[in-house]
């Protein structure tokens, strides 16, 4: 069994609170070491150019919280 830490969590983006995001630490984790991800987030590197930018969340609910 994976820890508590490592698992749902749904976030908020602060500048709008009606957007809502889930995520699962571990899955993504899991995924994001496919070869097929790789060979995808390898094609995409070179698109990404410009300024990145960061979205503020908060936590809005998870295991234990």
């Amino acid at each position: 069994m994976r820890p508590l830490s490592e698992t749902n969590l749904i976030a908020r983006l602060a500048a709008d609170p009606s957007v809502a995001g889930w995520c699962d630490s571990y899955v993504v984790g899991l995924s994001l070491g496919l070869p097929e991800a790789k060979a995808v987030m390898s094609k995409a590197m070179p698109m990404l150019t410009g300024e990145f930018t960061k979205q503020e969340v908060s936590v809005a609910g998870g295991p234990g919280l």
